[in-house]
């Protein structure tokens, strides 16, 4: 059985879940990979994934069968000695002249945090836009601009430099088990019924 993941699945206490689905039925075989956000809704349509483990904020589910997870929040992360660093909370006002370094289109946060800056009315300077976590966290730790990311993301001992505040109004997310509708295999089934009975996956 095929499942493709976001790539920050380490952060969720999905994947433990997985692990512990893996040791209760040695006798199927789960062949597990990431893929960018925008892969994962294709690889289920054409077939080359059974399932997924993906972000939802607003999702048709119409076409596919949805167990959602854990829930997770955006939180703005500066650096410690920014202005910001010691709010218990910020706006999107309060970040109109910082420079942004952006999650990209590939991810399925652009469109998100874009909503956000529109809402607030202004134009955001982005001085960086890609797909790696990690490298966002690292400017961010060495002081070139601010991000807007999801909280469990974010581990804040392996970034030093690094403060995460709140985002009001709180704009949250779930990660979620999806498949398609009416088409699984006996593996499908199981793992399926399993995730629907772990409820929030905790």
């Amino acid at each position: 059985m095929v499942i493709k993941t976001i790539p920050s699945i380490s952060n969720y206490h999905a994947l433990e879940l997985i692990s512990e689905f893996h040791q209760a039925h040695p006798e199927i075989t789960l062949h597990l990979s990431e893929a960018e956000s925008y892969e994962l809704i294709p690889a289920l349509q054409n077939g080359s994934a059974d399932a997924v483990f993906m972000r939802i904020f607003d999702m048709d589910e119409s076409e596919f069968e949805v167990a959602s997870g854990e829930e997770d929040k955006f939180v703005v992360v500066v650096p410690k000695q920014h202005r910001l660093a010691g709010q218990t909370a910020v706006t999107m006002q309060d970040l109109k002249a910082e420079n942004f370094l952006m999650l990209g289109k590939e991810t399925n946060l652009y469109d998100p945090v874009m909503k956000l800056i529109n809402q607030a009315e202004f134009t955001p300077e982005v001085i960086y836009e890609g797909r790696r976590i990690d490298l966002v966290l690292e400017l961010v730790n060495k002081g070139m601009g601010i991000s807007i990311v999801m909280d469990k993301t974010v581990n804040l001992k392996e970034y030093p430099q690094v403060v995460k505040i709140p985002l009001i109004p709180e704009v949250t997310s779930r990660l979620a088990f999806v498949r398609r509708k009416n088409d699984h295999s006996v593996a499908s089934e199981q793992i399926g019924q399993f995730f629907q009975t772990h409820a929030k996956f905790n």
